[in-house]
């Protein structure tokens, strides 16, 4: 039997995540495709296999009554693989938890001393010399497409067979790289049956081709692919969504590839395709901005395409050409802004922390972040570089690599890593470079991800606050004023996880504008208090309401919010770089309510819905209510009260502001 160990990927292993619903709401579980495709060609030979998925693995792990486990993951991660008897056993690597899977791999070599130990994947591809060198218990590596390579390895044994490293008469060999790499129309349908998962699964990966045509310095994508971009013809990925939706129901799929639409033509066949088959599915994917225009954007979404990830990375027009990126800027928030008004999200990634990025260069990715949070269906992402193995810039900063003690979210596995992962990244640099951190003659790391997490954790709670903020004085100087607030407010920080992530940091952030901003004098702050006001009062315990079913009331999780300027008019000036001064100083109602997945949904409301929604305190009957309706807004009075009434509490109750009576 063949025992497949997939990679874990989700992003904070051992950090804030405490529990399974934590885990699930920050990063979906999704099918690990890599796998799923080599153990779809060893089914067709007649290998039984058995996957053993470390994401799906961890939140069992994690207790269903909401409380933390009291022992860590890894004891219970080996229990469960020591407990497969199986005659190989495969394990996918990625750079942010290598050194987990080293770990997981020694102690099944101690358990089942005969079994072959094999890597794939992309970091041990990358670090396959060294890998075996290190660890003795490794005993092959299968480098990058394994389709055709590993049928070979187990039919036949290891010597002989392309694209595989390991050891003959104990010194460590390299066989050539394959000739030819597998066409993804020819590759069978992925083993999807074998991830527990799949059932559950409200978003299937749907692997769209392979390979990257660019070639980015800080990328491994190309070299893992060879630089042989093959995508897969329309034709095969309808076919093949058409048999996911018989077999699990599937009507929503995440296009795996890292840049669908490098060839214009083919993306357009795609789309065109599935408007003529009528199936109505809906889709995401990866791309870059220079790779889309308006009108294939808009037939991308009549085609029911829901979201698209662009890695812009870098603000800054000089580094997008030392980078190997080249993005015309200006196109780029243009696209976002299209994208925006065809109702799809969008995910935009930036780095900071090049090698001779400067101030001015951070300075206008942060630019470029602020600006795009003005659009509400763009999820902005900014990350700390990581030298990943076989980069380009790990390549030529190997010898010159720091431990500093700052890791990049891109290769971390938790905000606080395991003592012996750091034992193994101190003793092998070579093979867990992406730990280390690349010379910056210009930025210190640890400001910078400070900023890091001042910026992604605060747009989580206070997106518009920060663009309000970034628009009066410019986010770098209120992360500098912050900090040295910080240092004489709350000098002593401890929190379990992030402080940025932490309630004390959503608290004390207030407290900061409320001091430094909110009480000068200067009418262009209409937006900070405006927002600052909201936020308070959004903070505060709810008031308590009587819930009694004979009234109406305010249905569960809807709170009622005071403001003196219009909410509406404020956001509005953000989104649209409008004049604030012609924002309405009037007072205004804003209902606030929970929505799935932890979202908050905020209405200004209408001056009689207001009116009204403050009458159902749930101390006055629908007839109390009635009595006084007509003196809520002139012009009622010339209305049927009982009937007008009755109408405007059913459209409340419509928006799911109020609970129905009986």
């Amino acid at each position: 039997m063949i025992c497949f160990v997939a990679a874990p990927s989700i992003p904070e292993f051992e950090g804030t995540i405490k529990t399974r619903d934590q885990a699930a709401c920050l990063t979906p579980p999704t099918a690990p495709l890599g796998i799923l495709s080599l153990a779809a060609i060893l089914e067709e030979k007649q290998f039984p296999i058995r996957l053993v998925d470390l994401n799906r693995l961890f939140l069992d792990w994690l207790s269903k009554d909401g409380s933390a486990p009291e022992s860590p993951f890894f004891p219970s991660a080996v229990d469960e693989l020591v407990g497969v008897h199986a005659d190989v056993y495969g394990f996918g690597s990625i750079s942010s938890t290598y050194p987990l899977t080293v770990r997981l791999a020694r102690e099944v070599r101690r358990a089942h001393p005969r079994a072959l130990i094999l890597f794939g994947g992309p970091q041990a591809s990358s670090v396959d010399v060294d890998t075996l060198e290190a660890f003795p218990f490794v005993d092959a590596v299968v480098r990058g497409e394994a389709e055709e390579s590993l049928p070979q390895l187990l039919g036949g044994g290891l010597d002989g067979v392309p694209g595989v490293t390991f050891r003959r008469n104990g010194r460590v060999v390299r066989s050539p790289d394959p000739q030819s790499l597998p066409d993804p129309d020819r590759l069978p349908m992925p083993a999807y049956h074998l991830w527990p998962g799949i059932e559950e699964s409200a978003l299937i990966p749907l692997e769209a081709g392979r390979g990257c045509p660019f070639a980015c310095t800080f990328c491994s994508t190309s070299r893992f692919f060879r630089r042989r971009y093959r995508p897969k013809s329309p034709g095969r990925m309808i076919e093949q969504m058409k048999h996911l939706q018989r077999a699990y129901g599937a009507t929503t799929f995440r296009l795996v590839h890292d840049t669908f639409t490098a060839v214009r033509a083919q993306a357009v066949e795609f789309c065109e395709a599935l408007l003529e088959c009528g199936a109505g599915y809906q889709w995401s994917c990866s791309s870059r901005t220079d790779c889309v225009d308006e009108e294939l954007l808009d037939l991308m979404a009549r085609a029911g395409c829901k979201g698209i990830f662009f890695g812009v990375e870098t603000g800054s027009p000089r580094m997008q050409h030392v980078i190997g990126k080249d993005l015309d800027l200006d196109h780029a928030a243009a696209v976002l802004r299209r994208a925006e008004t065809l109702k799809m999200r969008t995910t935009v990634s930036l780095i900071a922390g090049f090698p001779d990025e400067t101030p001015d260069d951070l300075r206008g990715s942060v630019e470029f972040i602020l600006d795009s949070m003005r659009l509400d269906r763009v999820e902005p992402q900014f990350h700390l570089l990581a030298p990943l193995a076989g980069t380009a810039i790990q390549r030529e900063f190997q010898n010159r690599l720091e431990w500093d003690g700052i890791f990049s979210d891109i290769a971390f596995q938790g905000w606080r890593q395991d003592p012996e992962d750091c034992t193994l990244i101190r003793e092998y640099p070579r093979i867990f470079a992406n730990f280390y951190a690349v010379p910056t003659t210009h930025l210190d790391r640890a400001h910078l991800m400070e900023l890091r997490d001042f910026l992604i954790y605060g747009m989580t709670c206070y997106r518009w606050l920060l663009v309000a903020l970034h628009r009066h004085s410019g986010i770098l100087a209120v992360f500098d004023r912050w900090r040295a607030w910080r240092a004489t407010h709350r000098p002593a920080v401890h929190p379990d996880g992030p402080y940025h992530a932490s309630d004390g940091f959503r608290t004390d952030f207030l407290d900061f504008l409320a001091s430094e901003y909110a009480a000068a004098d200067d009418p262009e702050l209409v937006a900070v208090a405006t927002l600052l006001e909201y936020q308070t009062q959004a903070r505060r315990p709810p008031p308590p309401v009587a819930e009694s079913p004979a009234v109406p009331h305010l249905a569960p999780g809807v709170r009622l919010l005071y403001l003196g300027v219009d909410y509406n008019g404020v956001i509005g000036a953000l989104r649209n770089n409008l004049p604030l001064r012609d924002v309405p100083r009037r007072p205004v109602v804003l209902a606030e309510r929970q929505l799935p997945g932890d979202r908050v949904e905020t209405l200004q409301l209408s001056q009689l819905s207001a009116a009204l929604v403050q009458l159902c305190d749930g101390t006055r009957t629908i007839p109390d209510i009635v009595v006084l309706f007509p003196t809520l807004a002139k012009g009622l009075e010339t209305f049927p009260p009982d009937a007008a009434c009755r109408f405007a509490l059913d459209e409340l109750r419509e928006q799911g502001l109020l609970a129905a009576a009986t």
